[in-house]
């Protein structure tokens, strides 16, 4: 008998597309993944009762429609960005879970809390979270590890 496992989630080196100078409120943002513009990740304003969660954030995919939402966050002190998951019981200590890191132009690290929009994002983990969340379409139309560039304002 042969076992073919499956197909395993990969890094994958892509071109990053010419900037959008265009700017606007965190909250109004936009952002496609480089190697994979099918998913996008699109931040509102939150509705957490949590006051250091400061935005919200929809990631979606053109086929398998709205994959996940989380509340952003920003730790008081040290200054670190976190998602906290918007249909589980929210957690006091989501600093250990997803965390989201915020470029400008020249590939700086943005720190503290987000006004507007940075050029790019990338969020620790998602990829590995989105793979074994159990979630439809997660092994068919795998998300991986990439780098968010920001797209425009909605």
């Amino acid at each position: 008998m042969l076992i073919i496992p499956p197909s395993m989630p990969s890094i994958e080196v892509a071109q990053v597309q010419p900037q959008i100078t265009k700017t606007c409120p965190l909250t109004k943002s936009i952002y496609r993944a480089i190697s994979k513009p099918e998913f996008e990740i699109r931040f509102t304003k939150t509705k957490s009762a949590i006051a250091s969660e400061f935005a919200a954030l929809t990631l979606k995919h053109k086929i398998r429609g709205t994959i996940a939402s989380f509340n952003m966050g920003g730790s008081m002190g040290y200054g670190i960005v976190y998602l906290n998951p918007i249909m589980a019981k929210p957690t006091e200590n989501a600093e250990n879970e997803l965390k989201p890191v915020f470029f400008d132009r020249r590939w700086q690290n943005v720190n503290g809390t987000i006004n507007t929009s940075p050029a790019y994002l990338f969020i620790a983990g998602l990829g590995v979270e989105d793979w074994y969340s159990g979630r439809k379409g997660s092994r068919n139309q795998v998300l991986g590890d990439v780098m968010w560039q920001f797209a425009g304002c909605q």
